[in-house]
């Protein structure tokens, strides 16, 4: 199988300014200078965390800004994108959404949060439905499991997506706690129990109304459970050129079920 090379974007959005948040996204890729087959953006990168906003600037699938402005990136750099979230609005429901773009710039796969974050003074779940179905989406480049954030705190979420026969996880997060460690684990954990490769892009930087910034610690970890690349607070990106033939061996030593 051919080497995979992954991209994973770091980043602080402004509150409410979507344009100028997927103007930075594109900035950061095409300061990256690398050819990418994946890539992955940050949940709520373009609305910031404002649960306002999120109201006002949900988008209908049908109508998206931010799906009409990520297809032409996908087109331009021939790859796969996984749109952070969107904050999509279905009749009188919003939903927590991150989709999967083809190379084409298509809609290939599509996950609504299941776990909404409620916890701590989290009031995601007054504004926005769970989801319900969990999602692996088979690309070209392999099986691509989806989750977002908080669903990380759920083993049994990941590993129903590896039963299904993910072989990357991808998690666009707006991570905020004072307690990076538990964050840094969690990647490596869910990457290494299994036996997959597990990319996160956090938000970083002060968050509004919130008491702790986003904690940033971006990462792509291998099926071994070693980290590939990650970044700090600060805003960038994270690169790595995997091989999915790692994920096969493993499984083919410990099969699934084992696992």
């Amino acid at each position: 199988m051919a080497k995979i090379n992954i991209l994973s974007v770091q980043m602080h959005p402004e509150c409410g300014e979507k344009m100028q948040n997927l103007q930075k996204a594109k900035n950061l890729i095409e300061g990256a200078h690398i050819n990418p087959d994946l890539v992955v953006f940050p949940e709520f990168f373009t609305t910031g965390v404002d649960f306002d906003v999120f109201v006002k600037q949900a988008e209908e699938e049908q109508h998206s800004e931010t799906l009409r402005f990520l297809s032409n990136l996908a087109a331009r750099y021939n790859t796969h994108i996984v749109c952070g979230t969107i904050i999509e609005r279905e009749g009188d429901k919003f939903y927590n959404t991150s989709y999967m773009l083809d190379r084409q710039g298509q809609i290939e796969g599509k996950y609504r949060k299941i776990h909404l974050f409620n916890y701590m003074g989290g009031r995601e779940g007054e504004y926005l439905t769970a989801g319900d179905e969990t999602v692996v989406v088979n690309t070209d480049i392999g099986r691509i499991g989806m989750s977002v954030c908080f669903d990380i705190k759920f083993p049994l979420h990941a590993r129903e997506l590896m039963k299904k026969g993910a072989q990357i996880i991808v998690s666009p997060t707006a991570w905020g706690s004072p307690i990076v460690e538990e964050w840094k684990a969690l990647n490596i954990v869910r990457a290494s129990e299994n036996a997959l490769f597990f990319v996160s892009a956090d938000l970083c930087g002060e968050i509004p109304n919130c008491a702790v910034p986003a904690s940033g610690n971006s990462a792509i970890v291998s099926p071994y459970g070693v980290v590939l690349d990650t970044l700090d607070k600060e805003e960038g990106v994270i690169f790595a050129q995997i091989d999915l033939d790692e994920v096969e061996k493993i499984r083919s030593e410990f099969p699934v079920e084992s696992l």
